[in-house]
């Protein structure tokens, strides 16, 4: 058994922060301090999301992932996947997951955008966070969400499109895009 105190504390994490991603939410500050003290056996669920959560934040700590560029799959995987858990009961905010990873707001982001690739990683857009869904009503109602957005974003470019048209009418292709 590893000394789970000393690991969360070398990866400067909180108990709080441990807790609010592990999935039973029947843990808590009480049962957890008396599992790292050793008078109770940790479940191997427990461990292994500690182990994940504090493993991610020491190659935060060293320098080890690069939070400045693009990322991969792989990348969010052990950055930012460990955290997000299963249901929506157990959602995690955006901010949330900055303050634990210690990414910023855009690069977590993009990590989301990446994992989303692989994993149904849902946000309902009322604040409760993001969890990964295997519901398929909520992951319909989520692509429709998003189906949504994304016609609004793209009407909302009519003006410039008719804008841009009109230019290369008037002026030709070329001189319009100088």
């Amino acid at each position: 058994m590893r000394d789970l105190r000393a690991l969360r504390k070398q990866a400067g994490l909180q108990v709080k922060d441990i807790l609010a991603t592990y999935s039973d939410k029947r843990m808590d500050k009480y049962l957890y301090s008396k599992i790292e003290r050793g008078i109770i056996a940790p479940t191997p669920e427990l461990e292994n999301h500690v182990v994940s959560m504090c493993e991610a934040a020491i190659e935060q700590i060293q320098g080890k992932v690069d939070t400045n560029t693009e990322t991969s799959v792989a990348t969010a995987e052990k950055t930012v996947l460990p955290y997000i858990a299963v249901g929506r009961e157990n959602a995690i905010t955006r901010g949330k997951l900055a303050g634990i990873t210690g990414l910023s707001d855009r690069n977590l982001r993009e990590q989301i955008g990446q994992l989303r690739r692989k994993y149904p990683i849902v946000n309902r857009q009322d604040g409760s966070g993001y969890y990964i869904s295997n519901d398929p009503g909520e992951l319909k109602r989520y692509l429709e969400q998003e189906t949504a957005r994304a016609k609004s974003i793209f009407w909302s470019m009519r003006g410039a499109r008719e804008k841009l048209r009109e230019m290369e009418s008037r002026y030709g292709k070329r001189r319009a895009e100088n």
